[in-house]
């Protein structure tokens, strides 16, 4: 006899599969090198965590007005706190305090996504380029033309996801330019 809540403990939702295949699709557009080398973005946990919360953001931003995508979205914004538990686990964090400091990871994932929508809709770079000085290159001070560059960076991404279709994202599809073609 199989048991009713089997089926739903042993498989993921078409949500939970969507959001495994666009969280590994934005974890490899953030790890392209040349965010690190040319971008001035820091490569370490806290670099790579702003480069996740930078795509994170562009698709969220992509799907946002897509009433059919809302629980692949959530869905995804869970796959990438989960990410953030798993991996204090893995470099050590102990039990007792991995909750809270998922808790404050989250608060800060929350907080740039917050800070990039706001930018995102002044037609002016300034806000964006402030946030992402504040957020990416832990600065309140300008950082030259790195934030700026890496503003663009996101704009130019916006416009290659919004040419694709929902269904794409729905399928687990998503298609960033290549950071050498962003430019």
């Amino acid at each position: 006899m199989v048991f009713k809540w089997a089926k739903r403990v042993f498989t993921a939702s078409s949500d939970e599969v969507t959001a495994e295949r666009l969280y590994l699709a934005l974890v490899e557009q953030s790890r392209q090198h040349a965010f690190y080398a040319e971008y001035g973005v820091s490569d370490s946990v806290d670099g790579r965590f702003d480069m996740i919360a930078v795509h994170l953001f562009l698709i969220l931003d992509r799907l946002h007005d897509e009433a059919k995508a809302a629980g692949a979205s959530q869905a995804l914004v869970n796959r990438v706190v989960a990410d953030m538990d798993n991996s204090l686990r893995e470099m050590g964090v102990g039990d007792m305090s991995v909750g809270k400091k998922v808790q404050t990871m989250a608060k800060a994932l929350y907080g740039r996504l917050e800070a990039y929508s706001q930018g995102f809709d002044e037609e002016d770079n300034e806000s964006l380029v402030k946030a992402l000085e504040r957020n990416v290159y832990r600065s309140e001070k300008p950082v030259g033309a790195n934030a700026v560059r890496l503003a663009a960076y996101m704009r130019r991404q916006a416009a290659v996801l919004a040419e694709q279709s929902v269904e794409e994202f729905l399928a687990g599809h998503v298609q960033f330019a290549d950071e050498g073609e962003a430019e």
